[in-house]
């Protein structure tokens, strides 16, 4: 009886102390699981052929409307009686918009500019034509080319439009080009987005891409509209037989001359909402390579992948990223980034993922380089308001910016849903919707509007010998709050970049100088955002030793028997 009073004993110290606690941390891991360990991006190349048809466009034989309003000199930068909604707006280098919007009450597409940056605009041009939608692109010097989708009463949405414009600023020179395909049997288009490229031809604007259905063949299909390369006004349409897809959006890598356009799609087979990625070579657009990729996501408890959807991409220098909605299980949404330099192997890493709060609507651009910028909208219906921040990458999507930074200045009055903001080349500007009780305008604002952080301050030793390793001091202030990183150059043509650290924090770094001397250290400090500050400086001596020289010396060299006398004159 005692022994098994003690087996008894020892069996529940071993469930209290060994197999309870393991329970429990397999509970806490369940609920908090790793998403970075668990997330599987699934790539397959689609054994379907594209598809095509040409036909020559025409000119829209139908003069345009001026809407009889003064200039707008106030931001918003739209803001005129009713609603406004859908913006979209190219720009060039130096400062020139072409932008288009939804005016509700006109139920037409308006299309203006702006010369001065976005300080102003003007135009207000529209043809009775319908449409919603509409897509901006800078082409080159001071052409923009534009897409947007068919009124569904325009020969039952079967209508192509190309919207082009050499001078911005000149409205006689606006033109529409257009392409009755419902004779074909398209029909129904539902989502319209373009990208420019000047590499080829003049007339070669670059790829339009929608979301249209043809009667015997898909519904809600990925299509995608481009320019024969020998004959002006040709256009060809080329599809893949896919259904159920939602939105679009195109771009162009302007190094590599490659196309990519993107469409969120209900897989009706595995019922998942997947992606769709067309890429296509743009030199040879009628008949180079020509692959579609279907993205999907799977293994993760933390998030459904029937909702993986809105997405728009960006490339450049070879690199694509891709950025998405996800839901999470607990109806929280949050923003995935997939990327890569190749569409069969791509990586991803999170924009944004606040189990409290949903993240949505994406809008991604290229800067410069490995750097990319993504706008979307935040909303929490308990607590957070309704608002349109930023985040950006400087590794090509590989990680993103801890600081997102928030565009709009009204309380709680940023619009949500597909196509309320927009980004221009570059993405340094960027457009939104806000209604904040009267009516629906539109709001323009720099993307990177933040201060450069202070000029660094330096502490260390000012003094030292070679080849010792010696410790200095780098803290800098950032106005703004962002992490800073320091660039230093230590005099000696060491250059030495430090990791991003909170503003106002001391960052050690050590160096040691191999030969004497003087040398100056320069540092100055850069924003997460890529701002600089003035730079600092301090000087720093490695001094020579003294030579011992006396003239006596080097003349009793010469008469070495001299040495033991002197040494008793001296008492030595």
């Amino acid at each position: 009886m005692r022994k098994k009073l003690v087996s008894i004993l020892v069996i529940t110290l071993l469930i209290t102390i060994v197999i309870l606690p393991i329970v429990n941390s397999l509970n806490v891991n369940e609920k908090s699981i790793s998403v970075d360990d668990e997330i599987k991006i699934t790539v397959k190349l689609s054994d379907k052929g594209p598809y095509k048809i040409c036909f020559p466009s025409s000119k829209l034989d139908l003069s345009p409307n001026k809407i009889d309003i003064l200039p707008n000199m106030a931001h918003p930068a739209i803001a005129f009686a009713g609603d406004q909604i859908h913006p979209a707006f190219g720009r060039t280098p130096d400062g020139i918009h072409m932008v288009a919007y939804k005016d509700v009450d006109y139920g037409e597409i308006i299309w203006g500019f702006s010369e001065d940056d976005g300080y102003s605009y003007d135009g207000w041009l529209y043809w009775s034509v319908g449409g919603d939608y509409p897509s901006i692109k800078h082409w080159d010097d001071k052409t923009f080319y534009g897409a947007f989708v068919a009124d569904p009463m325009d020969n039952n949405g079967g209508v192509i439009y190309l919207f082009k414009t050499d001078n911005p600023t000149d409205t006689y020179d606006y033109e529409i080009d257009y392409w009755d395909v419902s004779g074909y049997g398209f029909y129904n288009m539902i989502d319209a987005e373009i990208a420019c490229d000047s590499s080829q031809n003049e007339y070669e604007w670059g790829v339009s891409s929608f979301i249209i259905s043809r009667y015997g063949y898909y519904t809600d299909g990925p299509t995608i509209v481009y320019s024969d390369e020998d004959t002006e006004g040709d256009w060809w349409i080329s599809w893949y037989y896919y259904d159920g897809c939602n939105h679009t959006d195109v771009d162009i890598d302007h190094d590599d001359k490659v196309s990519y356009a993107i469409y969120d799609w209900e897989d009706t087979v595995s019922g998942e909402n997947k992606l769709l990625c067309r890429v296509k070579d743009f030199t040879d657009p009628v008949n180079g390579s020509d692959n579609m990729y279907e993205i999907g996501i799977s293994g993760n408890k933390t998030y459904t992948f029937s909702t993986l959807r809105n997405q728009s991409i960006a490339v450049a220098n070879g690199r694509y990223v891709i950025c998405a909605e996800i839901d999470g299980v607990e109806n929280d949404v949050d923003i995935i980034c997939i990327y890569g330099t190749s569409m069969g192997t791509p990586s991803y890493s999170f924009v944004a993922k606040n189990p409290e709060v949903n993240e949505t609507n994406p809008v991604v651009g290229h800067i410069v380089g490995n750097a990319f910028v993504v706008t979307y909208n935040t909303h929490d219906t308990c607590s957070m308001p309704r608002a349109i921040k930023a985040s950006v990458t400087y590794d090509g999507g590989i990680s993103w910016s801890n600081k997102r930074w928030q565009l709009n200045d009204n309380y709680d009055c940023v619009v949500e849903g597909y196509k309320t903001h927009d980004l221009c080349e570059n993405g340094e500007l960027a457009m939104w919707t806000e209604d904040c009780g009267s009516d629906i305008d539109i709001y323009i604002a720099s993307v990177f509007g933040n201060q450069p952080p202070d000029s660094p301050t330096i502490s260390g030793p000012n003094t030292g010998k070679p080849n010792t390793d010696y410790d200095f001091t780098f803290n800098s202030l950032d106005p703004d709050g962002d992490d800073v990183r320091y660039h230093i150059e230590w005099g000696d043509g060491d250059i030495e970049i430090t990791a991003l650290a909170p503003q106002g924090t001391d960052v050690s770094v050590s160096h040691k100088w191999t030969e004497e001397g003087t040398y100056t250290i320069t540092a100055y400090a850069e924003d997460e955002l890529g701002l600089t500050s003035v730079p600092s400086t301090k000087t720093f001596k490695c001094p020579r030793s003294k030579a011992l020289y006396n003239p006596l010396i080097n003349w009793l060299q010469y008469y070495p028997n001299l040495f033991p006398i002197l040494k008793q004159l001296l008492g030595f």
